[in-house]
């Protein structure tokens, strides 16, 4: 038996059954774009259990639990990119665990997994590189606290391990400094030509944070132009040539924009309908970042643009187009805006993600907080009456 309903503005799929003790359970999963989405995922979920595959069984191989676990609880409403990220950890995982039963692993044989993975063993398994081990890991993490919760496994064995990776193919984060983004900005605008759209989408993201998937995938109904916002709901598929689901269900939300970023969408769509009219050309998916090809600018071509807009503003670092989403936070840090929010507008699953990913930067400003911190209660103390106060040395 399944449920489907609202709430707020995404769906939620909810489903009844027998566990293998016979008693009336449920699980449930939200976040949903739409109904038929939902729908879908709860038609996951029944054949799951009718078929006798409960991920509460505790004879169960980690293998099998890990790819169950990911088709009720993680794969319903994820972009076809994040599914694929999750079918590689899959692969590794049966590629070193095999069959072995998810309860008999210890802490030791997750260590070592991380081991050989991070490591390679000098044949066939290769080293990799920080991010990819981080990924795995944070797959597994979340399958076996869910185990942990639902007693499928007595505890953890994820805790007291450390990713181990191959810091040769290790790419650091990059960003812009203020004063290289201010620079980018000026120089882009500019530089605005026609339906030339890519350096609309560099300011796009330089101003809003978002993933370039999500920007690709903008419509004009998504532009809010009297309020200021940005309504992100889906990202553009350049495989399927078709619109797809956001990297995950927090990825679903309202940004606002500056009014500055208001003006300069709004100049792109006065272009863009003039060169539609006089090429006698449509816009069928009301595309925001057509191109005069008639077709969205590829990964590739957002790279190599954005590197020659940079050379041409006399911006001499290495950057992709996603590190101007980086860029992005770390002005909005270095502003002292919180970290919740930021999480929420760049559309991290949680502000766990945005604090891993930014924590060079909150630690250096935690150095600062830390001086500052001295300084106010010092203040405080001079308003304080010392004249009867004395320190008796020893």
């Amino acid at each position: 038996m399944a449920q489907i309903f609202k709430r707020g503005d995404s769906w939620k799929a909810k489903v009844y059954f027998k566990d293998i003790h016979g008693k009336r359970t449920s699980r449930s999963q939200e976040g949903f774009r739409t109904k038929k989405e939902a729908e879908a995922a709860a038609r996951v979920m029944e054949d799951t259990y009718k078929n006798g595959s409960d991920v509460g069984d505790k004879n169960i191989s980690f293998s099998d639990y890990f790819q169950k676990w990911f088709h009720i609880f993680r794969e319903p409403g994820l972009s076809d990119t994040t599914i694929a990220r999750y079918q590689y950890t899959i692969n590794v995982i049966d590629e070193y665990f095999g069959d072995t039963l998810f309860r008999k692993i210890k802490t030791a044989d997750y260590q070592e997994f991380l081991n050989w993975f991070g490591n390679g063993n000098g044949k066939d398994a290769k080293p990799h590189a920080k991010a990819t081990a981080d990924k795995i890991n944070t797959h597994i993490r979340a399958a076996v606290r869910n185990a942990v919760n639902d007693s499928v496994i007595s505890r953890d064995f994820t805790q007291n391990t450390h990713v181990v990776y191959d810091s040769s193919r290790t790419r650091e984060i990059k960003w812009l400094s203020y004063d290289d983004a201010a620079k980018l900005y000026n120089y882009t605008l500019n530089h605005l030509e026609g339906i030339d759209v890519v350096p609309y989408m560099v300011l796009t993201a330089l101003l809003t944070g978002m993933r370039q998937q999500e920007i690709v995938g903008l419509t004009w109904g998504d532009i809010d132009s009297k309020g200021g916002f940005i309504k992100i709901t889906k990202t553009w598929n350049w495989t399927k040539r078709d619109f797809g689901p956001t990297k995950n269900p927090a990825s679903v939300r309202t940004i606002s924009i500056d009014r500055n970023l208001v003006n300069i969408l709004t100049k792109l769509q006065y272009e863009q309908k003039r060169y539609l009219k006089v090429n006698d050309k449509t816009n069928p998916h009301s595309l925001v970042f057509l191109s005069r090809y008639n077709r969205v600018p590829s990964s590739k071509a957002l790279n190599d643009r954005l590197h020659e807009l940079m050379k041409d503003a006399d911006i001499n670092i290495y950057l992709r187009f996603h590190g101007l989403r980086h860029t992005h936070a770390s002005i909005l840090l270095y502003q002292k805006m919180s970290i919740a929010y930021i999480s929420h507008r760049l559309g991290h699953q949680d502000i766990a993600t945005t604090t891993k990913t930014y924590l060079h930067i909150i630690k250096e400003l935690e150095q600062e907080e830390t001086v500052r911190t001295r300084e106010i209660f010092t203040d405080l103390g001079k308003k304080a009456d010392w004249s009867d106060f004395k320190v008796k040395a020893e």
